[in-house]
């Protein structure tokens, strides 16, 4: 679902974007990884907004959609949960830690020292 605002220009600005796949479509996973690699791609180039994603749902205020040219955004989040803040000045504060590359294994909950 996209709630949709207008600026002064009366052009139309998309301010805020929810995907909530809970059914086993094809579409519906297709439409959470799309949002997802949205997100990644936000954070990876500091696009100021608030992005949060827990499970199938996801969050976006700010941000732009991918630049796919002349190649497509390939990264993604490998993570079911977090949330993260891009202000203007490249700051970004996040609970991810891990890596915007598709191949890279999913994060999993350890416990330290190695064996508690």
């Amino acid at each position: 679902m996209t709630l949709l605002n207008k600026d002064r220009n009366n052009e139309v600005i998309r301010t805020m974007t929810i995907a909530n796949p809970n059914t086993n479509s094809t579409t519906a996973k297709a439409d959470h990884a799309e949002k997802i690699r949205e997100i990644a791609y936000n954070m990876d180039l500091l696009f100021p907004g608030l992005y949060i994603w827990i499970g199938s749902m996801v969050l976006k205020f700010g941000g732009q959609p991918p630049d796919d040219s002349p190649h497509r955004y390939p990264g993604t989040i490998n993570s079911q949960y977090g949330i993260a803040i891009v202000l203007p000045g490249y700051r970004i504060f996040t609970t991810y830690q891990g890596s915007y590359d598709l191949s890279a294994p999913r994060l999993k909950l350890r416990s330290y020292p190695p064996g508690d």
